[in-house]
């Protein structure tokens, strides 16, 4: 079904149409996956929003593939994941 692509610093999508939003709630970051307009589930992960997605879908790619990351050396680099593919503590809002 194809990798998860960061669009921006609070939002990814899947080529299936999924997306995962980040929010922070009381200062704690919270990750939403959506299908289309729907909400389908919150988690405190980005791996494990990826994870529900592979549940419900059945998606090929499990969330432990490498997700398409902006270049380390990029002021634009996501605080979705970090480097290493973990997720952020950076926080902001949507």
């Amino acid at each position: 079904m194809g990798q998860w692509k960061i669009e921006n610093e609070y939002y990814m999508s899947h080529p299936s149409g999924w997306t995962i939003a980040k929010y922070n709630v009381s200062d704690a970051p919270v990750y939403m996956l959506w299908q289309g307009d729907t909400p389908r589930g919150k988690r405190d992960s980005v791996r494990d929003a990826m994870s529900l997605h592979t549940q419900l879908v059945g998606a090929e790619v499990a969330p432990t593939q490498a997700v398409a990351l902006a270049p380390s050396n990029s002021p634009a680099a996501s605080p979705l994941v970090d480097s290493s593919g973990q997720p952020s503590t950076k926080s902001g809002n949507l």
